[in-house]
Formats: structure tokens, C-alpha cells, sequence
């Protein structure tokens, strides 16, 4: 449990350069000074089929991988939560599939099939992070998801909405309208 050791904080290289990294409560800020006036902001959560195994049915690992990218570039943070499958875990985010894939339904009606809200997760741990950092209160954050904006809004932070731009194969197109229709994401 990492709150037993307050909120370490190294230096890491990585093949976009140098990156500060400051982990605490199950998130870890991924970032880059000197930021832009306005910086950029992910909130990205854990997929270990985009990310590590090389799932081709989301968008996960071409999300961070841009994000990465621009903020070493640029300056940002990104804010990377331990929130698999939207936060029920592994074996529900695989219950989850299945029941997507058995029967033909989206992952939103997959997850209250399960006894789940559609997007579980909660993002209050990343705001004491956010201040230790001293994030300006004015930020741009990538997303196509309501609640990230709102929860950032939540937390006083003034919040202009930017997309990186991702290529994404049709069954990822699938996918995003996906969220659009059933989780009432941006396009």
C-alpha cells in the first residue's frame, strides 16, 4: 500500500525523455516541467489488454502513448490510475467482455449486468497530487469523457477540453461510438 510510504517521487527515463513521476493512493502523476501557460492533463486509467498485451479492441495504449508524447514535448501531466476496467478490477473487466462479446451488448450494459454503475471510478486522490505538483487552476485536459472534466471541475480547476489526436483502426471506431452512444462521451 503506497500511503504507507507518503508520496514517493523519482525521475524516470523513458524512450520520450525524462519524465517526474509522484505516486500516491492507487494514482501516479506522470509529468514534465516547464509546462505551457494552460497544460495539458490526461486522466488515464490502467488497461492491461491495450497497454501490455496488445489488445487491438480499445484505444488505451495510443491514448497514453500520445499523451506521453506531448507531454515530454510540451510539458503535462498525466494522471495514471490503477483503475482497471473502470475500476471493478481484472475478473470483472473480463466478465465484462464475455458478456460483450456472448451477447452482443456495449460495455456500459455489460457492466450494470454485473451489478455495476457504467463508469465506477473516482478520481478524488488525484487532486492532493495535483496540488503538491502546484498545477495551475487552469488546464486543458484530453478527453472525451464527461466525468473527467466534471471531476477535475469538482476539484477547482477551470478546465478547457483538447483531444489528442490518435489513429484507431475500425473495430477502436466501433468502440468509441460506443462510449458516445451509451456513456455520453464527446466525439
Amino acid at each position: 500500500m503506497l500511503s504507507n510510504y507518503g508520496n514517493p517521487s523519482i525521475e524516470l527515463p523513458t524512450k520520450w525523455g525524462e519524465m517526474q513521476i509522484l505516486a500516491g493512493n492507487g494514482c501516479l502523476l506522470i509529468y514534465k516541467r516547464p509546462w505551457e501557460e494552460v497544460p495539458l492533463v490526461r486522466i488515464h486509467s490502467a488497461c492491461m489488454f491495450g497497454e501490455s498485451l496488445g489488445g487491438l479492441d480499445c484505444d488505451c495504449r495510443q491514448q497514453l502513448d500520445a499523451a506521453l508524447q506531448y507531454v515530454a514535448q510540451h510539458g503535462g501531466v498525466i494522471a495514471y490510475f490503477a483503475q482497471e476496467g473502470r475500476g471493478i478490477g481484472l475478473a470483472g473487466k473480463v466478465a465484462a467482455m464475455a458478456l460483450q462479446r456472448k451477447e452482443g451488448i456495449d460495455t456500459a450494459s455489460a457492466y450494470r449486468r454485473l451489478g455495476h454503475a457504467p463508469d465506477p471510478r473516482d478520481y478524488v486522490p488525484l487532486k492532493a497530487l495535483l496540488e503538491k505538483i502546484e498545477l495551475p487552476k487552469k488546464v486543458k485536459l484530453d478527453t472525451n469523457n464527461p466525468l473527467k472534466l466534471q471531476a477535475l471541475c469538482n476539484m477547482g480547476y477551470v478546465v478547457d477540453r483538447e483531444k489528442l489526436s490518435i489513429e484507431v483502426s475500425d473495430m477502436v471506431k466501433d468502440y468509441l461510438h460506443q462510449k458516445r452512444t451509451h456513456l455520453g462521451h464527446y466525439g
